[in-house]
């Protein structure tokens, strides 16, 4: 898993990429390719919030410090879903992986839900939730 504030998507691996832009497809998005294959646009006409309650949320089980402890972070379809109100587009944040490449890459919409510590002296990661709680959610 790769963690990249300057990553406007979430990126999926390929073997999940297939399913997920399908399920985008169904629900009225159409997806196009940029020159660059992990830049996928998926966008509908439709406003977001009409569509928020048809898609799932995310969860990503990252593994903790401790042996065999893993954290379930969540990633609701308000953090993957933006309206762009300049031109009436939904656009999903979800996209296809870099080629070849089993992991996520964790971009912008999980740097919106999650403030992330990065701690280089104790080489940590911890997370916390951003709206009103300072509670640590998890660290690795």
């Amino acid at each position: 898993m790769v963690m990249d504030a300057s990553y406007p998507y979430v990126a999926v691996p390929d073997d999940m990429w297939s399913e997920i832009k399908t399920s985008l497809q169904q629900a009225g998005f159409v997806c196009f390719a940029s020159p660059f294959k992990q830049y996928t646009h998926c966008q509908s006409s439709s406003a977001c919030s009409s569509l928020e309650s048809s898609f799932p949320t995310i969860t990503f089980s990252i593994m903790g410090e401790a042996a065999h402890t893993y954290y379930d972070l969540t990633l609701e379809p308000a953090y993957y879903l933006l309206q762009d109100d300049e031109n009436g587009l939904c656009e999903a944040l979800i996209s296809q992986g870099i080629e070849d490449q089993e992991a996520f890459l964790l971009g912008t919409p999980f740097f919106r839900k999650y403030t992330l510590l990065f701690d280089f002296y104790d080489d940590t990661i911890s997370i916390y939730n951003k709206p009103s709680t300072s509670a640590q959610l998890a660290a690795f």
